[in-house]
């Protein structure tokens, strides 16, 4: 009888809990990310990318784990060039969308347009050439726990003006987060690689010639000249054993004296 007592107690007590509370829906894999000092970047949005490369998430799922998560991304942008940040949600999600400047905190603008289950686009011009934050966060909720979305950054045109760089690793180290792969041009760093723990990268790079580069541990081990197509990929496979620096040791993408001078430093040592 007890049992029973208890039991018409606890039950709908159970029910009530997760009728209110959205605590209880899951979490994302991209968790945490509660602040822009733990955004996680997003890659220019292409279809023929996005379904080569999955594990990239170019586009991402996020779910708000409760009505005051919020959810930080980050993205290269360059000065002049038009963005757009996307959000689908399912019909009980009502995303809001905050677009922050590089140091994470100086607003660019925002946006909720829209009601639950309605997307929102923001775009921009932006002003500055790095990195560009944005919080979405969930404001005045429908019913229910399906508190998901889908997040795409794009350009307007389809991307026109961008191509695409991936390729593997090898070997493959322990601490992936030691390498470090850019495209240069002209002496200034125009792109920096995405990299995952199974030693694939990807990047999203403006169009044109290119030296792409692969730094471990401090050291330059890979060098190579490239040439970026609009909306096409270019695959380049990165060998930290062979050493393929092209004798620009310094890589201001020219060998010369200075080059020299530290390939005689290196011998020497």
């Amino acid at each position: 009888m007890k049992s029973n007592f208890y039991l018409k107690k606890i039950v709908p007590l159970l029910i009530f809990l997760f009728s209110i509370n959205p605590l209880l829906a899951e979490t994302d894999i991209y968790e945490p990310d509660n602040n822009y000092e733990q955004a996680n970047i997003i890659m220019l949005y292409n279809t023929k990318v996005d379904k080569a490369y999955p594990d990239f998430h170019i586009s991402q799922n996020h779910t708000f784990s409760d009505n005051l998560d919020e959810d930080w991304i980050k993205m290269y942008t360059v000065k002049d060039k038009q963005y757009n940040i996307s959000v689908q949600p399912t019909s009980n999600c009502n995303p809001a969308i905050m677009l922050f400047e590089s140091d994470g905190t100086t607003l660019i603008g925002q946006i909720n347009d829209e009601l639950a289950g309605e997307d929102e686009t923001i775009g921009w011009t932006s002003a500055y050439t790095g990195l560009t934050f944005a919080k979405i966060w969930q404001k005045n909720p429908g019913g229910g726990h399906d508190l998901s979305y889908e997040l795409i950054f794009n350009k307007p045109n389809a991307g026109a003006g961008f191509g695409y760089i991936a390729g593997t690793i090898s070997p493959c180290p322990q601490h992936t987060e030691s390498i470090e792969i850019k495209t240069i041009a002209n002496e200034k760093v125009c792109g920096k690689a995405k990299i995952l723990p199974s030693c694939h990268y990807f990047m999203t790079n403006e169009t044109g010639s290119f030296v792409i580069n692969a730094v471990f541990n401090g050291e330059h081990l890979f060098t190579k000249n490239i040439v970026v197509v609009e909306r096409d990929l270019t695959e380049i496979n990165i060998n930290l054993d062979n050493n393929s620096v092209s004798g620009d040791v310094n890589l201001n993408q020219k060998i010369d004296l200075p080059d020299a001078i530290e390939l005689i430093k290196h011998i020497s040592e």
